[in-house]
């Protein structure tokens, strides 16, 4: 049960990164960042959420836990 939760975090970060890699990449978002100065916030969190989810997945599926 715990490996199936693991891989489904895994796919999950998966698809969080393809979606902040397509936000990061849309034209509006590049033009709002140039307009504004600062960086994409939202695209940042998907990969910090991503990344954690992963790093969560990547455990539950592959650490020995009794």
């Amino acid at each position: 049960m715990k490996k199936a939760v693991g891989i489904i975090c895994l796919v999950a970060c998966g698809f969080l990164f393809l979606k902040a890699h397509d936000l990061g990449n849309s034209f509006v978002w590049q033009l709002q960042q140039v307009v504004s100065g600062r960086p994409v916030d939202q695209a940042m969190g998907y990969y910090v959420v991503g990344g954690a989810l992963g790093l969560f997945g990547l455990f539950l599926t592959f650490w020995k836990i009794n």
